[in-house]
């Protein structure tokens, strides 16, 4: 944990991705995934108060911790008394000849030279607290096993969740690497890097036979990157990056993520290996599922794709009645628990056939451009999903402008988030049964919504209503559902409202109470820093 700099909000999910590169954790008799162990270590620290939670997901899980001040102290006193890892500050020079098998760069200078991590010969794992750096990489780092290049959290591009607006900070065009060069590190097990525009995937990426993470970091057209010479900006082109077929050879890999752009991934060969240890694939862009490509992944847990089809289009009428089913396939990954699918330009089509597996305990659906499909049939398919504890849809249409719950139905449901859907103007609840366990309700630009349901507001676990660009009936209907169970529950409430309004909306305002606040979005771009996505 003294790897990361003082007062560091740290993703638990990249701390536990490195714990299992590093060889930390060991296989168990009984068959835990090693992911599982991490995770278990992790809340031991936690219950210990070794290690604060800093922020909860969704769904309760625990996205980002932290480590108090003092006992890092302690950390970097027991780090240089057992010589667990070297650190780099300010000024990086040239390292004594001392083997130094784990090396982390803390607010090191814009470039790492050759000079210096030429004279890291014999380490197993660098690590650079911030992606920015230039770090040329020697072409005799054979032992290196870990090469941590690539931080999503200290990216320069920022998301506001609130406004849904992206921010840029301008950097130099430093910490990009070419695929070519980081693939020389043969016996790396955890790859994350920045990646320059114009590499490309060499086929001897199945030289990597022991990687099990690989984290690529891709420039798209929203980055404005300054040349080396600071003179012009550059427009990054966003081009997706296309696998060799070598990739279906890795059986090691473990965790494939390509983030702010997209992977194409071919067809696998016909000879049979299956990729048993596969968790999570983010950013395969129109991934052709079908019982073959399934077998290859029987135990992942994360998908993360995108499906266009205007590139379908190109593709023989034979093979697009093919791939017109694929979406079936989910429900044969049995393991799947978080599934995010953005469907582009018109692939209702493919829509038709969805099924899910009964595993799914995360689903986002983006619908681009899909007016043909029914929103309340899809609905009709998540609403039985035993497991589901978080749902995000993102536009589509509801064609009959109407929505009725059915009881039984969403029984594990935590978060409902509705953006940007269609049509919806009433949405109907028998009773507060059909959402026994919702905490968080999320509805944006739901513009024709005549109101929330009452029942909503009687969902005993229900803490949380936000509400975006929604129309004025329902952010009335939202105070009406405060206001009652303020009657009921007094100062005992748990219920907060949280609304955002556009300039002219500004007559809301005068809805404003303590468990319902209303904010113009002006003003909040004013008050609100951006927050990493």
């Amino acid at each position: 944990m003294g790897v990361f700099d003082e007062d560091r909000s740290i993703r638990a999910s990249m701390l536990k991705k490195l714990w299992v590169s590093e060889g930390f954790l060991k296989p168990t008799s009984t068959g835990k995934r090693l992911e599982t162990i991490a995770h278990e270590y992790l809340m031991e620290l936690v219950d210990r108060n070794l290690i604060i939670v800093d922020k909860l997901g969704s769904i309760g899980n625990v996205k980002y911790c932290r480590i108090h001040d003092l006992l890092r102290g302690v950390c970097l006193k027991e780090v240089e008394k057992e010589r667990f890892y070297h650190i780099i500050g300010k000024s990086p020079s040239v390292i004594d000849n001392e083997p130094r098998r784990r090396v982390v760069f803390q607010n090191a200078g814009s470039r790492v030279t050759s000079e210096v991590s030429g004279s890291l010969p014999h380490a197993r794992s660098i690590i650079l607290c911030d992606d920015r750096k230039d770090f040329e990489t020697p072409h005799d780092f054979r032992l290196l096993r870990t090469f941590k290049a690539y931080d999503r959290d200290t990216s320069s591009l920022t998301y506001d969740y609130l406004l849904g607006e992206y921010y840029f900070n301008f950097t130099t065009a430093s910490g990009l690497h070419f695929l070519g060069d980081v693939f020389e590190l043969v016996n790396s097990r955890y790859l994350a890097v920045r990646l320059h525009r114009d590499t490309g995937f060499p086929s001897s990426i199945n030289l990597l036979w022991n990687l099990n993470t690989l984290i690529l970091h891709s420039q798209t057209s929203a980055d404005q990157i300054w040349d080396t010479s600071r003179t012009r900006i550059f427009h990054g082109l966003g081009h997706g990056h296309v696998v060799p077929i070598e990739i279906w050879q890795m059986h090691q890999l473990r965790h494939l993520v390509f983030m702010r752009g997209a992977l194409t991934l071919p067809d696998p060969p016909s000879e049979m290996v299956i990729m048993e240890n596969l968790q999570t694939l983010r950013g395969a862009k129109n991934l052709y599922l079908n019982k073959r490509v399934v077998k290859r992944i029987p135990n992942v847990r994360k998908l993360h794709l995108v499906y266009d089809w205007e590139d379908m289009e190109s593709l023989s009428e034979l093979k697009q009645m093919e791939r017109a089913n694929c979406f079936s396939y989910f429900q044969c990954l049995s393991k799947l628990e978080s599934l995010y699918c953005r469907i582009n330009h018109d692939c209702d089509e493919y829509l038709q056939s969805i099924s899910f597996p009964q595993s799914l305990k995360k689903l986002k659906l983006s619908l681009d451009d899909s007016y043909d499909l029914e929103l309340v049939e899809i609905l009709e398919k998540i609403g039985w999903l035993p497991l589901l504890q978080k749902l995000v849809l993102h536009r589509g249409t509801f064609k009959t402008g109407k929505w009725d719950t059915t009881e039984s139905q969403f029984q594990s449901l935590k978060l409902l988030q509705l953006d940007e859907c269609e049509g919806l103007k009433n949405w109907t609840m028998a009773e507060s049964s059909h959402f026994p366990l919702l905490h968080e309700l999320r509805l944006l630009r739901l513009t024709e919504l005549e109101e929330i349901p009452s029942e909503v507001g009687e969902i005993a676990t229900l803490k949380s209503i936000y509400l975006e660009h929604c129309s004025e009936s329902a952010v009335e209907s939202a105070k009406k559902i405060v206001e009652e169970q303020e009657d009921l529950q007094g100062d005992q409430l748990d219920l907060h409202v949280r609304v955002l309004v556009e300039e002219n909306e500004k007559r809301m305002l005068s809805l404003r109470s303590p468990n319902f606040k209303v904010t113009v979005r002006a003003q909040l771009r004013s008050l609100l820093p951006s927050i990493q996505d």
